[in-house]
């Protein structure tokens, strides 16, 4: 039977099998969600300056895997005026330094990106009702607690 969390009704008697069956379609969704044991960035690519960031993520058996890309940074401004040579005679103007490659991602921007795409447990709704038993609403609560802490 699966989850039906408009069960038990409002004002219904409250029955164990129902309860049973609501638990045991819980306890199956919960076991059903693959545990990720492993994250691995595959790819930063490196877009003009201005453009969106956006990063593309996708689970594969275990494994979480991150595809980023950033843009570069704006032209910086030209650069000044070179030294003067020996001679008296004015030295060339040195030009603009090329684009270094792109900086490693920090945990802060990993942590961001992974942020709110928990796909497993997020459709696992929580048990809203409330309960006449303290047993029985004290066991709700913490069903939900457990939900909640599946969810990124």
């Amino acid at each position: 039977m699966p989850f039906d969390p408009a069960l038990p009704l409002p004002g219904s008697p409250l029955e164990s099998q129902v309860i049973r069956d609501q638990f045991q379609a819980l306890f199956n969704l919960i076991t059903s969600i693959t545990s990720l044991t492993t994250a691995q960035v595959d790819g930063v690519a490196t877009l003009p300056a201005g453009s969106p960031a956006s990063v593309e993520i996708t689970v594969s058996g275990s494994a979480l895997h991150f595809s980023f890309a950033l843009p570069q940074g704006n032209d910086g401004p030209p650069g000044g005026q070179g030294p003067t040579g020996n001679d008296g005679g004015q030295g060339p103007q040195g030009n603009d330094g090329a684009q270094g490659p792109p900086g490693e991602v920090t945990a802060l921007q990993l942590q961001d990106a992974i942020t709110g795409t928990s796909k497993n447990s997020n459709a696992v709704p929580t048990v809203d009702i409330t309960f006449g038993d303290p047993e029985v609403e004290l066991l709700r609560q913490r069903l939900n607690d457990l939900i909640n802490a599946l969810r990124r």
